[in-house]
């Protein structure tokens, strides 16, 4: 777990990766994923607000989505145990399309 996806993060360049993508909507997804060595830091922050249709995800299936990036760049072939996700970090902005507020579409 925690001690096979530090050992696998140590092994990738440390550095900052940022993408910006717009969708069919208009919606504009912006992603900062930090590599260090002992974190996976993905920020979610800078993305618009919420959109007034469907296309929001929730805070926890953003987490989701980053815990799926973290298992797939540290230990695909292994099983996941409490500790496989300790080290990774989360950033969403409450009224965002990464964690929309009420009653908003998630």
């Amino acid at each position: 777990g925690e001690a096979i996806a530090l050992q696998r993060l140590k092994l990738l360049p440390q550095q900052i990766f940022e993408i910006e993508e717009e969708q069919e909507s208009g919606i504009v997804y912006r992603a900062t994923i930090e590599v260090r060595p002992s974190a996976l830091v993905v920020d979610l922050t800078k993305s618009d607000d919420q959109d007034t249709g469907p296309f929001n995800l929730s805070h926890d299936s953003a987490v989701v989505c980053a815990m799926m990036l973290l298992k797939n760049l540290s230990s695909p072939q292994s099983v996941c145990n409490g500790g496989t996700f300790r080290l990774l970090e989360v950033r969403t902005r409450a009224g965002s399309v990464f964690n929309p507020s009420p009653p908003a579409a998630q």
